[in-house]
């Protein structure tokens, strides 16, 4: 290699190549056994079209300045999605508005859920004693909605007879026990009612959140809330107590739907900083109180579910606004969809948009990590086969299953609780609505597992005082309501705060699967919840006993979890287990 001069008069036209056009050294090479000069630049980073100017400044033309700047490949940010959201503006008013029409149905999937409270028995009747003869108002009335538990059951399945009956139904009585005389020995059966709805709740976690994965956030969703509607419709209609099991079956269906893929298409438009918001804001101790507000003034129970349908108008606006996953979209190679819901949301927030080629820079790079996943529809049998994906739900079981025996248990059994129902039920609505916008500065200042052992912690003291106290002496009704207040308000903070750890703990190709994996603990506690409840009419302190052992052994699993605050969202289950790998390597 040798070094000789080049004089730059040669390459500027006009120039004299005197002090302003110095000479430089070039580079001899040999390219294929031929010599090639190669200017050493006296800046190593100076561009290939500059010189100095009459004057002694580098300057040039632009022109090869911008077909460089054209060729250039986009340069993916450090942090992948997450800095793509930062970029578009963390929490501004698109957000907001996602937020609302993804989580603002939550007041009709809490009039599904706490319905029971009010039609499975009316509030007159509790505490009537079994001995007494009871006559109704209407004797044929009463023949036709007997059908299902009398001489004429078989009638119930004839298809054509209840149509018959849905044209003749009775409006007046106040209660499920009233219309089908569900009551003494067969009083059970209005909380078999609430069992149908929790089975419900069972098919809905594991098929809604598959079509979540598979079809995306935005179209499960509004199928989700037409299942509410309908499941709810058809509960008021119900001509026999046989319809009446389905219909509140379906409705549970999609009400774990609803809960489920609300809360992650939410999550996936949020940065770590503010993901949390995502299980906070939802209004569902609102539309508890609501309930008990609708209830109170409406007391017939047909008339009370067709009122609880007024919510579903919402469905109107949210169709033409809501936005479906820009995560879900890049990963199932939906670029140019990705790139329209991220160019909407840069104009909301006002922010510039992000160029098409950057999404596609990110998309290869996802498939250069999971070159096996790359067209792949995942199923149930993927956390079989993944190990790390088993032991995480299998964990998320235990947890759901621990917080919602405690939770729906103090909730239904509200009922056998001294005092004013509808007043009771507005206080276990603001608990819900406290401990649900409790548990976000916990769970940012301390973390995700820690609050979840704090909500079960507080509860299970109280609950234990509760029961030990109805052992040793006479409790007052107002300490009873204290105790569930309580006892609310610490498992509705972990019920947000699960929400978000299940969430975090899953990559974007089964998210919803696995909260729906792991929210079958949650449906599997609220088919025998309400047997439970039903216990405490006759030894009051048992359930309370039930509910807090069940919290204190759920508060101990979770700390066989990873702690996910401030991470970022895996989009691939592969890099779920290359991170895993990492940890174990560190360790």
């Amino acid at each position: 290699m040798k070094v000789k001069s080049f004089d730059l008069s040669e390459h500027v036209p006009g120039s004299d190549g005197g002090v302003d056009n110095p000479t430089l050294p070039v580079i001899v090479t040999k390219d294929n056994n031929q010599c090639v000069e190669s200017p050493v630049r006296e800046i190593g980073r100076r561009r290939r079209s500059s010189w100095r100017d009459d004057n002694g400044f580098w300057t040039n033309n632009g022109k090869e300045e911008e077909e460089r700047v054209s060729r250039k490949k986009p340069s993916l940010p450090a942090g992948g999605f997450e800095d793509i959201l930062d970029r578009l503006g963390c929490f501004g008013p698109f957000q907001i508005l996602t937020v609302m029409t993804y989580l603002l149905m939550e007041i009709a999937s809490a009039f599904i859920v706490f319905i029971p409270i009010f039609v499975a028995t009316s509030p007159d009747s509790i505490g009537q004693n079994c001995t007494e003869e009871t006559s109704p108002p209407e004797e044929s009335l009463k023949l036709n909605a007997t059908k299902g538990f009398h001489d004429e059951g078989k009638e119930a399945f004839n298809f054509i007879s209840s149509i018959k009956h849905m044209f003749n139904l009775s409006f007046d009585s106040l209660s499920v026990a009233d219309e089908w005389d569900l009551k003494c020995e067969k009083a059970w059966i209005s909380d078999a009612f609430t069992s149908c709805l929790m089975v419900g709740m069972i098919v809905g976690n594991l098929v809604t959140s598959q079509l979540a994965d598979w079809y995306g956030r935005r179209q499960t969703y509004l199928l989700i809330l037409w299942i509410m509607f309908f499941g709810t419709l058809m509960s008021a209609l119900s001509p026999t107590a046989y319809f009446y099991a389905v219909a509140r079956f379906i409705a549970g269906m999609g009400f774990c739907g609803c809960i489920n893929v609300s809360t992650m298409a939410v999550m996936e438009f949020m940065t770590p900083k503010w993901r949390s918001l995502s299980n906070c804001l939802g209004p569902m101790g609102e539309g508890v109180m609501l309930l008990s507000l609708i209830a109170y003034f409406i007391r017939p129970w047909r008339l009370l579910y067709l009122a609880t349908l007024v919510p579903y108008i919402l469905i109107i606006p949210i169709y033409f606004f809501l936005p479906e996953s820009p995560r879900w979209l890049i990963r199932n190679k939906k670029l140019k969809e990705a790139h329209d819901v991220l160019g909407y949301m840069a104009k909301i927030n006002g922010r510039d948009p992000i160029s098409l080629e950057l999404l596609e820079a990110l998309q290869k790079l996802e498939e250069k990590e999971t070159e096996s996943l790359k067209t792949k529809k995942l199923s149930y049998m993927e956390f079989v086969r993944n190990r790390r994906l088993f032991v995480t739900s299998l964990y998320l079981f235990a947890i759901w299953f621990s917080w919602n025996v405690a939770y729906y248990g103090i909730s239904y059994n509200i009922r056998n609780v001294p005092g004013n129902l509808y007043f009771n039920v507005v206080l276990i609505g603001l608990a819900n609505a406290i401990g649900q916008r409790m548990s976000m500065p916990i769970s940012e200042s301390v973390g995700r597992r820690k609050t979840v052992l704090f909500g079960m912690g507080l509860s299970a003291v109280f609950l234990v005082a509760l029961a030990i106290c109805f052992l040793t002496i006479i409790v007052e009704s107002y300490l009873i309501l204290i105790v569930c207040f309580v006892g609310l308000l610490g498992m509705s903070c972990t019920r947000a705060a699960t929400r978000l750890l299940s969430g975090e703990s899953f990559p974007t190709a089964v998210r919803t699967m696995g909260l729906g994996v792991g929210g079958l603990g949650a449906n599997v506690a609220g088919v025998v919840t309400p047997q439970v409840a039903f216990l405490g009419s006759r030894w009051p302190a048992l359930p309370f006993f039930i509910f807090s052992v069940v919290s204190v052994l759920g508060s101990l699993v979770v700390f066989m979890m990873k702690e996910t605050k401030d991470t970022p969202l895996s989009d691939n289950v592969k890099t779920v287990n290359k991170n895993k790998a990492k940890a174990d390597a560190n360790a």
